[in-house]
């Protein structure tokens, strides 16, 4: 399957959680993905890997 990013930003953690819930749903349907927030920035920027 497909290889997605989901890149996020966030003030509160809300979209975070949202970010979460959709790769959790896109890897139940067999596709990896990497959540990124993108205000941490440059590349320092935290990445999580699931697949």
């Amino acid at each position: 399957m497909d290889s997605l990013l989901i890149a996020y930003g966030t003030r509160e953690g809300r979209t975070a959680k949202i970010a979460d819930r959709i790769a959790t749903l896109l890897e139940a349907g067999g596709h990896e993905t990497v959540t990124i927030s993108v205000d941490d920035g440059g590349d320092d920027a935290s990445t999580e890997t699931s697949g």
